[in-house]
C-alpha cells in the first residue's frame, strides 16, 4: 500500500475494502438467517410427510394436506429473499446464489423428500432404521438430545448445502475432502483468470470462452468447498458434480450424467420421481411406457427453465425468456435423442459389435454434434441477457471484489 500512499489514495482503496467486507458479510449473514429460517419449516413439512406413514388412513390426508400446504406457502413466502438481502445492482452474484438456494433447491429437495425421494428421505431411512437396531441399548438424557440436534443439523445440510449427495452411490464414487480442496483451489485459481480475460478480451470467440469458464469455474467453486463442509462437519457422502462435460457424446449424458449433476440429482429426486410415481403417470405408462419416460423428462426441463428464468429476472428486473426457451429445446432434444437412439439401436446391433476405425468415427461425430448444438443454443440463448445490458460487468465486478477481498485476507494474514 505504500505506493498507493505516495499518492494519496490509500485510505480510499481501504476504505471502500472495508464497505465491500461490510456489505457482502451482512448480505451473507442475514442469507444464512433466511434460509435457516426457510429450512426450518420445510423441515416439518418433511415431519408431517413422516408423520403420515405412521398414522391410520383416516389421518393421512390431514397429514398431506397440512405438508403440501406449508410447502407451498413457504415457497412462495421466501420468494422475496433474494432482494431483501442483497442489491441487484451491486450484488448480483449474491442475489443469484440466495436466489438458487432459497426459491429452487431447497423447495425442490423438501418436495422429493415429502414424496419419499432424495437425501433427505434416505438420511431419515438409515437414521430410523439404525435407531430401530439399537433401541435395546439405553444412552443417557444428554447424548440422545445430541444425536437429535446432530440430526436436525445434518436434515439442514442437505437440504440447502449445494452438493450432490447420494446415500445409495458407490464407495469409489464418493470423494475425500481432500479431493474438494484441491478441485476447489484450482477452479478459484481459474475463475480469477477467466475473470480477468473478460476485462481484457475483445475476440467474440475469446469472450464466449471465458463466459463459460466463469460459470463452471464459479459453480465448482462453491460446489467444491460445500462438499469440504458437508463431509468434513455432517458425514455426508458426496460424489462430483462435473464429469468431463466436453467429453459428452449426446445430450442426455451431459445433461444427467457430466454437468452439474447435483441440479440434475434434484429434478430428478423432486420431478422425474414424483411424478412417475403417481398414478397419472401410472395410467400414461400402461398406454406408453416411452411416453410416460418423455414426459417426466420433459417435466424436468421445464422445471428447469422455468428456475433459470425466474433467477434470471431477479438479476435483471425483465423477463427475456432466453433462459426459459434454452431449457425447454434441451428438453425436446434430449426426448428426440433419446426414440432416435433406440430406433438407431435396434437397426444397427451387428454395428454395435464392430471394432475398428468406423466405431470411433462414429463417435466422433456423435461429440462433434453435441458440442455443436450446445454451442449453437447457448451464444443463441443462453448468453443474449448476459451480453445485453450490464449483466456482465455486474456479475465480472463482483468476481473481481471478492478475489480482492480474499487477496486482502492473504495480505492481512
Amino acid at each position: 500500500c505504500s505506493g498507493l500512499r505516495l499518492s494519496g489514495g490509500c485510505d480510499g482503496v481501504s476504505e471502500n475494502l472495508h464497505e465491500m467486507w461490510f456489505d457482502w458479510i451482512r448480505g451473507g449473514l442475514q442469507a444464512i438467517l433466511w434460509l435457516l429460517f426457510e429450512s426450518a419449516l420445510f423441515c416439518i413439512s418433511i415431519f408431517l410427510s413422516r408423520k403420515r406413514r405412521e398414522s391410520d388412513s383416516n389421518s393421512t390426508k390431514l397429514y398431506d394436506f397440512v405438508a403440501y400446504l406449508l410447502w407451498i406457502l413457504t415457497t412462495f413466502a421466501f420468494l422475496p429473499v433474494p432482494l431483501i438481502v442483497f442489491n441487484r445492482q451491486t450484488q448480483v452474484v449474491g442475489v443469484a446464489s440466495v436466489c438458487a438456494v432459497a426459491n429452487w433447491w431447497l423447495p425442490l429437495r423438501t418436495f422429493a423428500a415429502i414424496n419419499a425421494s432424495g437425501p433427505v428421505h434416505d438420511l431419515l431411512e438409515i437414521h430410523f432404521n439404525s435407531s430401530e437396531s439399537t433401541q435395546k441399548v439405553s444412552h443417557p438424557l444428554y447424548k440422545q438430545c445430541l444425536n437429535q440436534l446432530y440430526l436436525i443439523a445434518r436434515i439442514f445440510a442437505c437440504l440447502f448445502l449445494p452438493v450432490n449427495i447420494q446415500f445409495q452411490s458407490r464407495i469409489k464414487d464418493r470423494k475425500s475432502i481432500q479431493y474438494f480442496l484441491a478441485c476447489g483451489f484450482l477452479k478459484l485459481f481459474s475463475l480469477t483468470l477467466s475473470a480477468y480475460g473478460i476485462t481484457q478480451l475483445y475476440n467474440e470467440t475469446l469472450l464466449l470462452a471465458c463466459y463459460v469458464l466463469v460459470i463452471y469455474s464459479a459453480a465448482c467453486v462453491v460446489f467444491d468447498f460445500a462438499a469440504v463442509f458437508a463431509i468434513g462437519l455432517f458425514q455426508l457422502p458426496c460424489v462430483r458434480n462435473f464429469d468431463c462435460p466436453w467429453l459428452s457424446v449426446s445430450l442426455q449424458e451431459f445433461w444427467s450424467r457430466r454437468w452439474n449433476t447435483f441440479v440434475s440429482a434434484n429434478f430428478r429426486d423432486g420431478i422425474f420421481h414424483p411424478y412417475t410415481n403417481s398414478t397419472v403417470a401410472a395410467s400414461v405408462a400402461a398406454l406408453s411406457r416411452k411416453l410416460h419416460i418423455a414426459i417426466a423428462v420433459f417435466l424436468s426441463f421445464l422445471a428447469s427453465a422455468i428456475f433459470h428464468e425466474w433467477i434470471l429476472y431477479n438479476m435483471t428486473d425483465e423477463i427475456s425468456l432466453n433462459w426459459f426457451v434454452f431449457f425447454v429445446i434441451h428438453g425436446i432434444l434430449c426426448i428426440v435423442e433419446s426414440f432416435l437412439s433406440s430406433f438407431i439401436a435396434m437397426r444397427t446391433q451387428s454395428f454395435r459389435t464392430m471394432s475398428g476405425l468406423i466405431p470411433k468415427i462414429v463417435l466422433l461425430l456423435r461429440w462433434l454434434l453435441t458440442m455443436s448444438i450446445l454451442v449453437f443454443t447457448s451464444s443463441v440463448f443462453f448468453f443474449q441477457p448476459i451480453y445485453r445490458g450490464d449483466l456482465k460487468e455486474r456479475a465480472v465486478s463482483n468476481v473481481l471484489e471478492w478475489t480482492s477481498l480474499l487477496s486482502s485476507v492473504v495480505g492481512y494474514a
